[in-house]
């Protein structure tokens, strides 16, 4: 039997503590989270990187989460489609 892949989260987000909490609660099976502080850092991480799920913080220090959702939808930067909720 094969084993379930884990999902992958990227978690935006620039409050350390904020963040700390979400991948303690996150990082156990079946997810694997990697954490990112700035919209630079996520778009990077977006245009080589599969993901299931994008956790983003609304205000972030260099852009709003509303400016990298534009930039996602208008760029095609994610290697597969990502649904934004």
């Amino acid at each position: 039997m094969a084993a379930e892949r884990k999902k992958e989260i990227l978690l935006v987000e620039d409050t350390a503590l904020l963040a700390k909490s979400y991948i303690q609660y996150l990082r156990n099976d079946p997810y694997t989270v990697t954490h990112v502080a700035t919209g630079k850092e996520a778009l990077k991480h977006l245009s080589s990187n599969m993901l299931d799920c994008i956790l983003l913080d609304l205000e972030l220090p260099d852009m709003t989460g509303l400016e990298i959702m534009e930039k996602i939808g208008s760029d095609g930067l994610t290697a597969c489609p990502v649904p934004l909720l």
